[in-house]
């Protein structure tokens, strides 16, 4: 089911999110922003590396589908209280945002907000 939650204060939820792939057998380290009022994913950022602090590249098409399935469907209750689930409310876009690494050959770019 999913809820409505009017009263977050920003434009934005973002942070850290554990997501376990299909073809994983533990959850990946991913970096997240939703954009509140549409309810759309805006960027995800993948852990390559799980032994490097900070190997994070942009989502291949299929990750961001699966996250955003995630996001989106399983975990609708994110809007209800971000902070449960380690995540911040923002109003402005993270800065690794801006400086996404992209995969080889990615076919997909941060949705525009």
């Amino acid at each position: 089911m999913t809820s409505t939650n009017s009263s977050l204060q920003g434009k934005y939820i973002a942070g850290d999110w554990g997501h376990l792939f299909p073809e994983d057998n533990s959850e990946r380290g991913t970096r997240i922003v939703i954009d509140i009022e549409s309810r759309k994913v805006l960027a995800v950022m993948v852990q390559r590396n799980r032994s490097l602090e900070d190997d994070y590249t942009q989502a291949w098409p299929e990750e961001f589908a699966s996250v955003e399935d995630s996001l989106l469907n399983a975990n609708a209750e994110v809007f209800d209280d971000p902070e449960d689930f380690g995540l911040e409310v923002v109003d402005e876009l993270p800065e690794w945002v801006a400086v996404m690494p992209a995969p080889e050959d990615a076919a997909r770019f941060v949705a525009a907000p």
